[in-house]
Formats: structure tokens, sequence, C-alpha cells
């Protein structure tokens, strides 16, 4: 697991779809699906489900946003601090 895999999985969550997730992190829908299925490989955990021509969150996928929300914040200060120095 890395953050690029954590934020990818935060943003299918909080965009509640693909297309627009992948639109605002400026990688393909298909790049993203598959950083979010070697996550699952990784894990051995379903983080989407699909429901009929949906994928949604499973609840283990909104467990490991809510969870890793606080270490994403601090690591994009992290960047950022370092880029001023």
């Amino acid at each position: 697991m890395n953050i690029r895999q954590l934020k990818y999985l935060s943003a299918v969550v909080n965009y509640g779809d693909y297309q627009l997730a992948a639109r605002s992190l400026f990688i393909s829908p298909q790049g993203l699906s598959k950083a979010i299925r070697q996550l699952e490989n990784e894990l051995g955990v379903a983080l989407m489900e699909k429901v009929g021509r949906e994928s949604r969150p499973t609840n283990a996928a909104i467990e490991l946003v809510a969870r890793s929300s606080q270490l994403i914040s601090e690591y994009d200060v992290a960047q950022i601090f370092m880029r001023r120095r």
C-alpha cells in the first residue's frame, strides 16, 4: 500500500464515480481502476463492488479512507514544506 493508492481510493469514494475521480487526478479511468485492483489484491479485501453498472465502495473502503485521510493530509503538508526548503 502506498500514498498514491490511498489518494486514488479516497478520490473514488469521495466522488462516487471513477470517471470524475480520474479526471480530478489527471489519470485515465483504466489506470485508476488498475491501482484500486492492485490495492485490493495487496490487502486481500474487496474495496469496490459492482451494483448493476455502477461501482460502489465497500465498508472496508469507506473505513480505510476515513482512517487514512489524516495521513494523506499530513503527507501533502510535508511535501509542501519540503518544496519550500
